[in-house]
């Protein structure tokens, strides 16, 4: 996952952001899938501990259409340089159905780079009407400007 996001501040605690990122993934079979999206960010606390809402519009390479995502998350410093994070989004897929993906991770961080890494669940489809969860590490990399 690589990411950009440009933003200001609303206040000392109100922030917003327009960002875009980039998602590359190998699934079970080795296939290779990508997205991309597009996005529009609130977030609300400080750099030490903050609630985050973003909504964004994007397209992937195993969907012939765009599809929307929602985005709640939080994060806690617990050093320096370190932080611990959640994640919830919903996006929806080619048949319209809500696909919910969720995050749990932590954060090394300095002014301009972040590398966000830890595990997730993402649902797939066992069947025409059954669906399960999967656990996936992740590892992303974001620069600040």
């Amino acid at each position: 996952n690589m990411k950009m996001k440009f933003g200001g501040s609303l206040g000392k605690y109100v922030h917003v952001a327009l960002g875009g990122s980039a998602i590359g993934a190998f699934v079970i079979d080795f296939e290779a899938a990508g997205a991309v999206m597009g996005y529009g960010s609130l977030a609300i606390g400080t750099e030490e501990q903050f609630l985050n809402i973003a909504y964004g519009r994007g397209s992937s390479s195993t969907s012939d259409r765009g599809s929307t995502g929602l985005s709640l998350s939080g994060a806690f410093r617990v050093g320096r340089s370190f932080r611990i994070y959640g994640e919830y989004m919903n996006f929806e897929d080619s048949f319209g159905d809500n696909l919910p993906f969720v995050l749990a991770g932590a954060s090394w961080f300095n002014r301009n780079h972040i590398v966000d890494f830890g595990f997730g669940l993402v649902p797939i489809q066992i069947d025409f009407d059954q669906r399960s969860s999967v656990p996936f590490p992740f590892i992303s990399y974001g620069y600040r400007f």
